[in-house]
């Protein structure tokens, strides 16, 4: 599952909910309003994968299709 600002108050609870139903979750944050410690209990889990990017920059889109 791709969580676009993840990293924020409304995404990162909605992360909680998906990894602790064991789902691959892949969060996509530009960390502008959004924080790592909203993640932080999350961040090694091997279901987790967090990339630092803007939606509106082709060059960090790119980033997701690694």
């Amino acid at each position: 599952v791709l969580v676009t600002g993840g990293a924020g108050f409304i995404g990162s609870h909605l992360v909680n909910a998906l990894i602790t139903q064991e789902a691959k979750v892949s969060i996509f944050d530009n960390l502008t309003t959004g924080t790592l410690q909203n993640i932080k209990p999350w961040l090694n889990n091997p279901n987790l994968t967090f990339t630092k990017g803007d939606l509106l920059n082709p060059a960090d889109l790119q980033k997701l299709k690694e």
